[in-house]
């Protein structure tokens, strides 16, 4: 295959994978979304958690004098506790426990790290060579991971990640240029 047709392959099939991540996140950011534009708190009882599946917690809450059962994934609340919730008032069945502008600004920076390491890692993956590969794409998911646990940091990962990414590029293409060299090629 020739170099263009393999990096049109590369740059479609990364498209592909992030039109898939934003489908499947568009609903969290919507509901995140509304939770930031305006939100209500009340008080909610814990009634059953499941270790097995991402820690999810369910609680209900009244809002209206209508009850809502909602579920919260990574979560540490237990049954019987008593938490604060937070409830978008355009949408009261949609709620947190954590603050609700940090909710939006923590979906919306996961989404982009999805969307990075997929539009970082494939090109990567793509045009290094094996070992280049494995440590690059190795540094990016450990960014990928200091995101995920510490959203503040995000624009300085990301920044490092691309860094790291274009200094792998330049390396690779540099190594061809003298490979070249020595083979007599242009």
């Amino acid at each position: 295959m020739n170099p263009r047709a393999r990096a049109a392959c590369v740059v479609a099939v990364a498209l592909m994978f992030c039109a898939v991540i934003l489908v499947v996140q568009a609903p969290s950011l919507r509901d995140s979304y509304f939770l930031s534009r305006g939100s209500g708190a009340t008080r909610a009882k814990v009634i059953s958690y499941d270790p097995s599946n991402h820690a999810l917690a369910r609680y209900t809450y009244v809002v209206d004098r209508v009850t809502y059962e909602v579920g919260e994934q990574g979560s540490s609340l237990r049954p019987g506790e008593e938490v604060m919730v937070h409830y978008a008032l355009a949408r009261p069945w949609v709620s947190t426990t954590s603050a609700p502008d940090r909710a939006f600004r923590d979906a919306l920076g996961g989404t982009a790290a999805m969307i990075a390491f997929v539009a970082i890692g494939f090109p990567i993956g793509a045009f290094l060579p094996a070992g280049a590969r494995f440590v690059a794409l190795g540094l990016i998911a450990v960014g990928i991971v200091v995101i995920a646990q510490t959203p503040s940091l995000f624009w300085p990962v990301m920044a490092a990640i691309l860094l790291a990414g274009l200094v792998a590029l330049v390396i690779r293409a540099r190594h061809r240029r003298s490979d070249n060299r020595m083979l007599g090629l242009r």
